[in-house]
């Protein structure tokens, strides 16, 4: 982790269990300024390390990773004037403290998950394997309300997988006080305008997360990118509505998701699936929904995934995952969740398949780097639950959340011999214990 540092306008920038906290507000100038000062080490590691990754895991210089991303998406995004202001803050924040970094390059950062399907492509010449980001499964979560909790209130909880080298960026939590629209919190990375890994509490009594779908079969066509318009959901979205009719807009199905939001104010939640097409949204005042990867909606499954109309097997990490959240969330847990209970579930290890408790690539708390070699996949590949975040109707109202850094259940990883020689630039990973993030 960075040390600590202060900026003049904004004092606030802690490490709290492995997290960093800052806090932003103004106009977009203002607040990519602030941002791109406070995180400035971060953005120049991000600078190191990105190109690293992108010719690792992809085949592809920055160079030309940035000519693509321009090329699918930047006139649609350069008519987000607000987006694009706060982009151009970070580059002069960054400036101020002596790092030097493109709204190219930022911009290219926002576009990694709208276009990581893009990038994964059989092809000889580049050699892609299985595991690159376009094909992997990202998260698991839920959301309940009504009878399914103890308090009648919203539980929701998240982890994120995803590589470690990329995800040793996503340790910050910014609080966001704009001049327009709500207040808001996000975890989020250095140089992003959206969450990435999308988990947010907004001041308008909005909370939300997501779970990827996985094997998608189409080529994203690229309207407004998805963390534009998920970005307007946490700072001007009133209601569930205005949600579904934000992530409608101009979508292409860049990032394939079910994302689920709730309101506070009312604890009635919602799961809206988002790919190529926009699926009816679901809402209820009591039960839950919960994503591992796959579809729900049939019609999305059908036409806009490899799964089909066949049953995956539970040998499927998102079979698996899913087959174990039902379990846990209808019946072992049911009306009796909380936050405490929510944590347990995030760091489940019961793998389905195998019929026991077992850390692996099929739990809830994925762990893909303890797993042998697969196919062209290394042994112990840097892959799995880097976090852990849960909150409820209670700690939304305050604008915080629980947070755990490191993985869901708290293990320590260090890269072997073998894996840093591949991967140089994936760090050990620290396992905290859960952390209480309150608004500052």
């Amino acid at each position: 982790m960075f040390c600590c540092m202060r900026t003049r306008k904004n004092r606030i920038h802690k490490e709290n269990g492995g997290w960093r906290t800052i806090t932003v507000s103004g106009n977009a100038k203002e607040r990519g300024h602030q941002h791109g000062a406070q995180l400035s080490q971060e953005i120049a590691r991000l600078v190191e390390v990105f190109p690293l990754a992108l010719e690792t895991e992809h085949h592809l210089s920055l160079e030309e990773y940035i000519d693509l991303s321009n090329k699918l998406a930047r006139k649609q995004f350069d008519k987000c004037t607000e987006w694009r202001e706060e982009l151009e803050g970070m580059v002069e924040g960054a400036l101020s403290k002596g790092v030097v970094v493109s709204v190219d390059f930022l911009f290219a950062w926002n576009m990694y998950h709208s276009i990581s399907s893009k990038l994964y492509k059989p092809c000889k010449k580049h050699h892609h394997h299985d595991h690159f980001q376009g094909n992997h499964d990202h998260c698991s979560a839920f959301i309940a309300t009504g009878d399914a909790t103890k308090d009648g209130k919203i539980v929701m909880a998240h982890n994120t997988h995803t590589t470690f080298g990329l995800g040793q960026f996503f340790h910050i939590v910014q609080y966001v006080k704009p001049d327009k629209g709500h207040n808001f919190v996000m975890q989020t990375c250095p140089g992003s305008i959206c969450s990435v890994v999308d988990w947010f509490v907004c001041g308008s009594g909005i909370i939300g997360c997501e779970t990827t779908i996985g094997d998608i079969n189409y080529l994203p066509q690229y309207g407004l990118p998805y963390f534009c318009r998920i970005r307007e959901c946490m700072q001007y979205a009133k209601t569930l509505d205005d949600c579904v009719r934000i992530m409608r807009e101009d979508n292409a199905g860049d990032y394939p998701c079910g994302w689920m939001f709730g309101d506070t104010n009312t604890n009635e939640i919602m799961l809206l699936e988002v790919a190529k097409t926009v699926a009816e949204p679901r809402k209820t005042k009591s039960g839950v929904f919960y994503g591992s990867n796959i579809a729900q909606d049939q019609y999305i499954r059908e036409t806009q995934t490899t799964h089909g109309t066949s049953q995956p097997s539970l040998e499927k990490s998102f079979m698996a995952r899913s087959n174990r959240l039902e379990w846990l969330l209808n019946k072992k847990y049911w009306g009796k969740l909380d936050a405490n209970a929510a944590k347990l579930v995030i760091a489940d290890h019961y793998d389905v398949y195998d019929e026991k408790m077992r850390m692996g690539s099929r739990s809830i708390c994925k762990h893909v780097e303890v797993e042998p070699k697969f196919k062209k996949r290394p042994a112990k590949y840097p892959f799995g639950a880097i976090d852990g975040k849960v909150v409820t109707t209670d700690m939304a109202k305050k604008m915080g959340f629980w947070g755990r850094w490191g993985s869901s259940c708290g293990r320590v990883y260090r890269p072997t011999r073998t894996i840093r020689k591949m991967y140089p630039y994936v760090p050990n990973f620290r396992g905290e214990g859960w952390t209480r993030l309150h608004r500052p």
